[in-house]
């Protein structure tokens, strides 16, 4: 898994819309959206600021990705 669907994933899970998240970190709605659709790498600044934002660690943004790829 791509680190934009983990942050889909934990997103959804959150209850925090692509708007929201984007107000919480400082970014553009659509610059979310491009993290989440893979088409931006987002800076690991950004995936920070992204993770404290859901409440999450970096950590857990990366196991998700990390479970995803042992998985195949």
């Amino acid at each position: 898994m791509e680190i934009g669907k983990s942050i889909r994933l934990w997103r959804t899970f959150k209850n925090i819309s692509q708007a929201e998240l984007a107000e919480k970190i400082g970014t553009r709605h659509s610059a979310i959206s491009n993290i989440e659709n893979g088409r931006q790498k987002p800076f690991y600044e950004t995936v920070e600021k992204i993770a404290n934002a859901l409440g999450v660690t970096v950590e857990q943004l990366a196991a998700t990705t990390m479970e995803e790829e042992n998985e195949h």
